[in-house]
């Protein structure tokens, strides 16, 4: 049998830097490493060296750009849920319409509050399958932009870019959250395009487009591009949610 002391003795002492230990903290805690936060603060600061980096499949400096990405979607999510959810907003909206949807759920099912309680489930779960599925056609898009880049490497680049747009909405989420259906809130939700764009535009220098009519003319087309898609999955999620929802809850 083994000496306890013996075994306690063989536990390495020597503990890493603090710089160290709390970026281990974080990748456990939230599946965040160094790489990663530090692309968080590159794609603001030097978001064409995240770009090229990206682009060139190196793996050196910075983590994965679509992992880092489905991470701050589930951030993103956890934020709009202690807002009160999309059922809050979807109710509120209702309230300050006509009414048809209360209507609509209550002649479907009869169960009002169960299926929006279901619907907060749904439209949660459909929101990242969704939102990644709606990224495709910019990828091919970026492609268009720049054909030596392999789609892998397109969907990481791209991931990065979005990751700067995430960022803000996280931020700013239990303001709009409070403030849904308010004008100033949904001029704020669009600005977040605004920093998508700019990063688009400082970023591919280079690498997606060339000299200024270039810069204007591709970061219109990604940014326009982006909008309608992200708008058209969100509906989407949210319809495909609520007909799940509204069929939990019909009685056979």
């Amino acid at each position: 049998m083994a000496d306890p002391d013996r075994r306690a003795a063989d536990v390495p002492r020597d503990a890493p830097p603090l710089g160290r230990e709390l970026s281990e903290l974080i990748e456990d805690f939230a599946g965040l490493g160094l790489r990663d936060l530090k692309m968080i603060r590159d794609i603001y600061c030097r978001p064409r060296r995240v770009l090229r980096a990206m682009a060139a499949g190196s793996r050196e400096e910075y983590g994965s750009a679509f992992r880092l990405w489905i991470t701050s979607v589930g951030v993103l999510l956890f934020s709009t849920l202690l807002g009160g959810g999309m059922g809050r907003v979807m109710v509120d909206a209702d309230a300050r319409g006509d009414g048809s949807v209360r209507t609509m759920i209550t002649e479907a099912s009869g169960d009002y509050a169960g299926v929006i309680n279901d619907f907060e489930s749904w439209v949660s779960l459909l929101t990242v399958p969704v939102s990644a599925l709606a990224m495709l056609p910019v990828i091919f898009l970026l492609r268009a932009f720049a054909r030596g880049i392999r789609l892998s490497r397109q969907l990481q680049t791209l991931a990065a870019i979005t990751v700067s747009m995430t960022i803000p909405n996280i931020l700013i989420m239990p303001y709009l959250m409070a403030n849904s259906g308010n004008p100033a809130a949904i001029l704020l939700a669009f600005s977040t395009y605004a920093v998508f764009m700019s990063t688009f535009a400082r970023g591919g220098a280079g690498l997606y487009h060339h000299g200024w009519a270039g810069m204007a003319g591709k970061t219109a087309a990604i940014g326009g591009a982006t909008i309608l898609l992200n708008i058209l999955a969100s509906t989407a999620a949210m319809y495909a949610a609520l007909a799940v929802a509204i069929l939990q809850n019909t009685p056979a």
